[in-house]
């Protein structure tokens, strides 16, 4: 729903702070064409305001004409395969404080608004120079939130999964698997973007807090493979399995 390569029946689906704007710029620089599909950020929420078809933005009863003249006519309806990145839960929260940080706080987008809909518009407000502060603020409005937002990307469906902290090893994985042709050295040498000015050494959780994030967590920290052996243990789930997406 962000990106969809052209001449190929695959959409990128771009979840903010993942490397998504990396991996756009990558595919672009390794020779991919890249058609922008409505909202950079889309998501089946954002759906609630507009439906996408292949070819671009359309009102939802019009795409669900769309749809059935095509199987009236035989013609077959392909599901554009998709993937997304995710990353860490933890680290998506530091990642997220650190360029708010740059930012002085800006917010992103209006809740509950059609024009100026973002999927983070929800923890505008809630800015704090103290990165445990921020969190507190966080979970008093939206107890899980990472695993929310996810949940707003792959609950339709999503064919592939990758991780930023392996980014360019799982895109590059993810391309091939879907017989895509490009140039991996330059997608692989394409260089870093839109990093945080605010330094990691800013970020010292609270240990109470950690733990009470990885609990409201759970659910994505499971579904995309994040917990150690021992986290699995510590938190009674090292018996769970989730079945979705292939993750690489």
């Amino acid at each position: 729903m962000a990106a969809k390569i052209k001449n190929h029946n695959v959409t990128f689906v771009h979840v903010p702070k993942t490397g998504g704007c990396w991996v756009e710029i990558a595919m672009r620089n390794a020779g991919l064409e890249l058609k922008r599909i409505g909202h950079e950020h889309g998501n089946l929420d954002w759906l609630f305001h507009e439906e996408i078809t292949l070819d671009g933005l359309v009102p939802f009863r019009l795409a669900k004409k769309w749809v059935r003249a095509r199987r009236r006519l035989n013609f077959p309806v392909v599901p554009a395969k998709r993937f997304c990145v995710v990353r860490h839960p933890l680290k998506w929260y530091e990642s997220f404080w650190r360029y708010k940080m740059d930012l002085d706080w800006e917010d992103w987008g209006k809740e509950n608004s059609a024009a100026y809909w973002h999927p983070n518009s929800v923890l505008n407000d809630l800015g704090s120079n103290d990165f445990n502060e921020f969190m507190w603020n966080a979970l008093r409005k939206r107890p899980g939130y990472v695993t929310e937002l996810y949940n707003s990307y792959t609950k339709g469906g999503m064919d592939f999964v990758g991780r930023t902290e392996n980014l360019a090893n799982d895109v590059v994985n993810i391309l091939n698997q879907l017989n895509i042709v490009f140039d991996e050295d330059k997608f692989r040498s394409t260089p870093r973007f839109n990093e945080s000015k605010t330094p990691k050494g800013k970020i010292d959780w609270d240990p109470k807090l950690r733990d009470i994030v990885m609990r409201l967590e759970l659910p994505s920290l499971i579904a995309f493979d994040y917990l150690s052996g021992d986290e699995a243990k510590k938190y009674g789930v090292e018996s769970v399995r989730v079945r979705g997406a292939t993750l690489v």
